[in-house]
């Protein structure tokens, strides 16, 4: 019995490419997409955060029972994301805890600010 992991409802989280991936920590689940996100998300752990704006991923294929080491993938809504990266990589995109995790640090650093905790 083979499991695709369900494709996430909307990409709602902004990314900016300079900055590198937000809010990653390793072991954080992500989504993988092989070659466009338009096809079935492979569930990944983030293995390591590349400098720059690529994560290197531990993605789990259900054809396999083994994990496929990805290095270079950059996030689905990357501008500087070409088509013969993403043919060879394939991209990522957030999974649903992690954006939640994500919104709550946000929320949480705007209400510091608004205390006068944080500038």
């Amino acid at each position: 019995m083979t499991a695709v992991a369900e494709k996430p409802k909307s990409r709602e989280i902004k990314f900016d490419a300079v900055q590198g991936p937000p809010d990653l920590y390793l072991m954080d689940p992500v989504y993988w997409y092989d070659h466009e996100p338009s096809g079935p998300p492979h569930p990944a752990l983030v293995v390591g955060i590349n400098m720059g704006t690529s994560l290197q991923l531990a993605v789990f294929r259900p054809e396999s029972q083994r994990y496929v080491v990805k290095d270079g993938v950059k996030f689905c809504g990357d501008t500087t994301l070409v088509p013969n990266e993403r043919e060879s990589n394939g991209c990522w995109d957030y999974h649903p805890r992690v954006k939640a995790q994500v919104e709550a640090r946000k929320q949480f650093e705007a209400l510091l600010v608004r205390l006068g905790e944080k500038k």
